[in-house]
């Protein structure tokens, strides 16, 4: 959305997350449904091609309450609010292995309100991704009995994350910061880990 360099190598090392995370049954068929204007139809479209699976191409995500091919759906990529809404239409397909938010702060009220609404092996994920990354950054998959607000998990693999304060200094855990980023997924145009200091960062931050 903002014009971001990304790159080949930094979509496929997405893609490679994305095969050890999710199985083939899960990217069998992923709704596309996000435009094209949007980060998260790089995953959308490329994902599930990547291992073979399918597209279910919708207008958009709510378009799930009457899509004649809703019930094959078995990963939905959308917008906490989106989700929102179809948890209020009972919508969400019983053919769900997958549900993966992100692109909004995600409550743990509608995580809570999700579960009860999917067969009981499905997963539930909280992704996060900033403008300097390839679509995701973090992951974090949630569980029925946590009662706690969802965090944004950590690194996707080929990634290193640290938050730190407002002299590049890493915080204790914790402390407020700023998430910085380094790895395969980073944008061009971006301070790469090459440039890092490995006083301050560390040597793994300087070979992901």
């Amino acid at each position: 959305p903002k014009g971001v360099v990304i790159e080949h190598g930094n979509v496929a090392a997405l893609l490679a997350w994305a095969g050890q995370c999710y199985s083939r049954e899960e990217l069998a068929y992923v709704l596309a449904s996000t435009s094209l204007s949007f980060d998260l139809s790089v995953f959308e479209l490329l994902a599930p091609l990547s291992v073979g699976g399918a597209l279910v191409l919708a207008q958009d995500a709510l378009e799930l309450v009457e899509h004649p091919h809703r019930d094959r759906v078995t990963f939905l990529n959308t917008v906490p609010s989106a989700a929102q809404e179809l948890v209020r239409l009972e919508a969400l397909p019983a053919s769900l292995r997958v549900v993966a938010l992100a692109g909004e702060p995600l409550r743990g009220a509608l995580v809570s309100a999700i579960w009860p609404r999917l067969p009981p092996t499905a997963r539930l994920f909280n992704l996060y991704g900033p403008t300097e990354c390839t679509v995701y950054a973090t992951a974090a998959e949630l569980t029925r009995d946590d009662r706690s607000e969802p965090s944004i998990g950590l690194p996707i693999s080929g990634l290193l994350a640290r938050v730190v304060d407002d002299e590049g200094a890493p915080v204790p855990r914790g402390a407020i910061g700023e998430l910085v980023l380094a790895g395969r997924s980073v944008g061009r145009g971006y301070l790469g880990p090459p440039e890092l200091s490995e006083a301050r960062f560390g040597p793994d931050l300087l070979d992901p």
